[in-house]
């Protein structure tokens, strides 16, 4: 038996030191620090119930009314009150909190009112689609109880617009400038909103003083922009109006159009050197004068 037992020790021995010799096998890769994606299904809830929690349901929006406080007002345009404008009423509290909102239409006389509001900070504004609206909505402040008038002014927004740029500006007398126009239809929309619509394919002609010469073809077209585009050149200093005739029927005197000017002048400052000898000394006198000349920048 003991004989038996050496053998078997032996044995393992040998097998420990066969192991030994031989290369050791790779080690795997390391698990990933990522868990993996559990699968979704649906969870039984094998007949538990949730016990309730008492809490306060929260929202984004602010309340209007019901409430003791009142606004009113006229709504009034060029030409006197303005019937079925509409009037936006904004209660406001915070940024990034969702104004409550009405929308009131004017009686023909302009009037209009809105009675059993909260109090607070207000915002109002006033249009009628298309053609007249106000672009500085009012603010005011408004006490619980109490019953405000407001008055709101609109302005005509309507009709063809023409506006331009120039480079150089101002001009320079003697050098091609680049004169740009803008053709647009204003518009106020649906919800107020004063809009430019560009107007292509439009004739424009440029009209102006004798001394503008136009180095490009005049009349021309409005591009898909609404932009019609010249180069010219002024020359004589001062005031030179220009206009334009959109369509032969509509003449736009240009606001932004600055007096022509002199170029800038250039100074050259030369340096000149002259030599003089003295008798049969052999010595010489070395004369250095510098001469400036100003001419006109073209």
């Amino acid at each position: 038996m003991r004989d038996r037992l050496v053998g078997v020790v032996v044995a393992a021995a040998l097998a420990l030191a066969g192991c030994a010799s031989s290369s050791v096998p790779e080690l795997p890769a390391a698990p990933t620090t990522v868990p993996p994606v559990p699968t979704t299904g649906s969870i039984d809830s094998g007949g538990v119930v949730l016990q309730s929690v008492a809490g306060v349901t929260t929202s984004t929006s602010v309340a209007l009314g019901p409430g003791t406080s009142g606004l009113n007002g006229v709504v009034t345009g060029p030409s006197g009150p303005v019937g079925g404008a509409v009037v936006e009423v904004d209660r406001v509290t915070k940024p990034g909190v969702t104004p409550a909102t009405d929308r009131i239409t004017t009686a023909a006389d302009g009037s209009w009112s809105l009675t059993g509001i909260l109090g607070g900070a207000y915002i109002l504004r006033a249009w009628r689609a298309p053609d007249l609206a106000i672009t500085q909505p009012v603010s005011i402040f408004l006490s619980q109880g109490e019953s405000r008038p407001v008055q709101m002014q609109m302005q005509q927004y309507s009709g063809m617009v023409v506006s331009s740029s120039m480079a150089p500006d101002p001009p320079l007398v003697g050098e091609p400038s680049d004169l740009v126009v803008l053709v647009t239809n204003t518009t106020v929309d649906a919800n107020g909103v004063v809009r430019s619509v560009p107007v292509p394919g439009t004739e424009v002609e440029l009209t102006g003083s004798n001394a503008w010469q136009v180095n490009t073809a005049n009349p021309t077209t409005t591009d898909n922009n609404g932009r019609a585009a010249w180069q010219l050149t002024c020359t004589a200093t001062g005031s030179q109006p220009l206009s334009v005739t959109v369509n032969s029927a509509t003449t736009e005197t240009l606001d932004h159009v600055g007096a022509c000017q002199l170029p800038p002048t250039t100074t050259t400052t030369t340096p000149a050197t002259s030599t003089t000898s003295s008798g049969g000394s052999g010595s010489s006198t070395t004369t250095t004068t510098t001469t400036t000349t100003t001419t006109p920048h073209h």
